[in-house]
């Protein structure tokens, strides 16, 4: 195998400190195998080389990859977590005895019913914050968690740890605290790791975060053998508390470390390359690269704007079912959204077409999803065979102010019996609401039995108002309410194919079915529909990024520059997976009413090219200004201000000059190359 010019020079270096900055598809991975077998060749035992990464599913792949290609050799390939399990275990007396997530859960529920917090919020995502802190490694009073407010997360934190601990549990964040612990508080223990682990290689570094980080060179040491790969442009992982600065801190921290560019990538064609590379150039800090594309081809970037989301899944899908058709492979393409509630329709399309799908992310199938059920409670309660159940659901879908409990008293499901089992409220335009609408939510189910079964669930979302009702509740637990209005347009649709609820009702029942087995199935040549951040690493010929609209790419959420620029790198990573298409779409409007229009992603324009040019001017401005401003501050005798007619004075650069003129604005001076002005400061 030829190796270009930096990929030799990675796999040359072998003592040392080395950090590598590669390019999406530079080949990294490979690379890094082929320095570990260049090390074994000059005499290293493999059980001193640590190769890390930061998944279980890529040192795997990377050991069976290496014991493919040179046998097995000892090297470890181990995550940062197993490392640090394996050092626990062996060097403390007391066992290390991990929680399990269903465990964690149950303490999260305990924590959030002891301490309610301001806003409701899941358990998973709490688990999230309390691991992003820890890895954070500052003081709980400091650290902004993202899924509660900041003075609810002390005290529910500092609950978990008791409930943890009364367990006699660990959670993975600990393995890392305590290792940690362990190789400062002893020297002997830090000294027989080091001399195990004398050749250290961090894979995906951009991952790794402040603690990680601090393990990794308290192991290496001040003059070990460390390299670390990755790529600042394609770090995140901000939530997780990975951020780019990790790459710039390495050469902080190793000031003798050699660095490396890796800017050929040899997955994608040049049109895609310079879209990504215009686009990736807006960020401000970032390790400036030469990034270019080994293919001599031109690809493709391919940028399509529909009325309506429902309009923009069907394109995608029927293209996909065009390549398939003209003998592309279903597994050449993926389809890839933001977040996974995009995705959930989108399967149901593609199940919907007979065409095979896996997925990395956890899509439940869209007839499990609680508009199908609100739906569907409305629709049974018209058919005559709704419950009690089937009322509460959807009593307060829209608003109608009346308390779900209140129906457990009902002795009949109609008007009166509702009425009859209303509290009397001290509030009396409150109780003539609450009467009204116990009266017009059975008349609504009553003109619902008056109208054609294909019409009642357009019934449902545009006259009972549960199209308003999804815009406010997206709205009140913050997530994109244009996915919940398609999930909705979706179901209006479907139901037009059907004569009656049970009909519709067994058909959903099947496709969830089909649904499950094509999950667990996991078909080899077959479309990968995920998310962004899931498509990290992965490669395909056809690239579809769906819903690129303002405030799904970049998500509503990321308000700070920081939060942009993750966002933008995440759109990057979408972008680079495309070998030869790369197909960028959004739409214009959520229902297709003027009120809900929808705007295009501005890193569109950014990676088309409209945007790249000012930016380009901008940085040449900027530029100049700082060339004149050094100019400015280079003179010997301090300001400008104060030259004076005759003076002598001297440049930094431009050497001796006399100064010639001198007004209220600028300062003329003359040197042997020549005259050039300044102005006063």
């Amino acid at each position: 195998m030829v190796n270009n010019e930096s990929q030799q020079k990675v796999i040359d270096t072998i003592y040392g400190q080395m950090g590598v900055i590669a390019v999406p598809g530079a080949g990294k991975t490979s690379t890094s195998i082929r320095r570990i077998k260049n090390m074994i060749d000059k005499g290293i035992k493999g059980e001193n080389i640590l190769m890390v990464t930061f998944t279980d599913a890529a040192a795997k792949e990377m050991r069976s990859k290496f014991a493919r290609m040179y046998g097995e050799n000892g090297v470890i390939f181990s995550t940062i977590h197993s490392m640090c399990l394996k050092i626990l275990n062996e060097f403390r007396t007391i066992p290390v005895n991990i929680i399990s997530y269903e465990e964690q859960l149950r303490i999260a529920k305990d924590c959030l019913t002891f301490h309610r917090p301001k806003r409701p919020i899941q358990k998973k995502d709490l688990l999230m914050d309390i691991s992003t802190y820890k890895n954070s490694d500052c003081p709980v009073n400091m650290f902004t968690p993202l899924s509660l407010e900041k003075e609810d997360f002390e005290p529910i934190y500092r609950r978990y740890e008791v409930l943890k601990e009364e367990c006699g549990k660990n959670d993975f964040d600990d393995l890392l605290i305590l290792t940690r612990e362990l190789l400062k508080n002893h020297p002997a223990i830090l000294s027989h790791v080091r001399e195990r682990f004398r050749f250290i290689i961090v894979d995906e570094y951009q991952d790794t975060n402040k603690i990680q980080a601090e393990l990794i060179y308290l192991i290496a040491g001040p003059e070990g053998n460390i390299s670390v790969v990755g790529d600042d442009d394609q770090s995140i992982y901000g939530f997780r508390g990975a951020l780019p600065n990790i790459m710039f801190e390495f050469f902080e921290h190793y000031p003798k470390a050699l660095k490396v560019d890796m800017g050929i990538n040899y997955r994608s064609e040049p049109e895609i390359i310079e879209s990504a590379d215009r686009l990736i150039q807006f960020n401000k800090k970032r390790f400036k690269k030469d990034f270019s594309a080994f293919k001599s081809g031109k690809g493709s970037v391919n940028y399509k704007t529909y009325d309506e989301r429902c309009e923009e899944i069907d394109a995608v899908l029927d293209m996909i079912c065009k390549v398939i058709r003209n003998g592309g492979q279903p597994g050449h393409n993926a389809i890839l959204t933001r977040t996974n509630q995009q995705l959930d329709d989108i399967a149901a399309g593609l199940d919907d077409r007979n065409i095979p799908y896996i997925t990395a992310d956890s899509i439940p199938d869209i007839y499990r999803h609680f508009i199908f059920a609100d739906i569907m409670s409305y629709l049974k309660l018209a058919d005559g065979t709704g419950t009690k159940a089937d009322v509460m659901k959807v009593i307060n879908r829209p608003n109608r102010y009346i308390p779900e409990k209140v129906v457990a008293n009902i002795h009949e499901l109609n008007a009166d019996s509702l009425k009859k089992a209303l509290p009397t409220s001290d509030n009396d335009r409150l109780n003539d609401i609450r009467n009204g609408n116990c009266y017009s939510f059975f008349g609504d189910i009553e003109r619902l039995k008056r109208i054609t079964f294909k019409k009642r669930v357009k019934y449902i979302a545009e006259t009972i108002g549960y199209r308003k009702f999804l815009y406010k509740y997206a709205s009140e637990i913050d997530l994109i309410d244009s996915i919940f209005v398609s999930k909705l347009d979706f179901f209006m649709n479907d139901s037009s194919k059907y004569d009656d609820i049970n009909s519709w009702y067994n058909a959903a029942y099947q496709h969830v079915i089909k649904h499950d087995s094509m999950l667990k199935k996991r078909a080899e040549n077959a479309v990968f529909l995920g998310t962004m951040h899931r498509s990290k690493g992965l490669e395909w010929e056809n690239v579809f990024l769906v819903d690129v609209n303002k405030t799904i790419v970049p998500f509503k959420k990321a308000v700070s520059n920081a939060e942009i620029e993750e966002e933008r790198r995440l759109f990057y990573v979408g972008i680079t997976r495309a070998k030869k298409n790369c197909y960028v779409f959004n739409y214009l409007s959520k229902t297709g009413g003027k009120n809900h229009a929808c705007k295009p992603s501005p890193f569109i324009e950014e990676m088309n090219g409209k945007q790249f040019a000012i930016l380009k001017r901008s940085e040449q401005q900027n530029e100049e200004k700082q060339k004149l401003h050094y100019e400015m501050y280079s003179f010997k005798e301090g300001s400008t201000r104060d030259f004076y007619n005759g003076q002598e004075v001297h440049h930094k650069t431009m050497r001796k000059g006399i100064v010639t003129g001198k007004n209220s604005f600028f300062v003329r001076v003359s040197f042997d190359a020549g005259s050039k002005t300044f102005p006063l400061v």
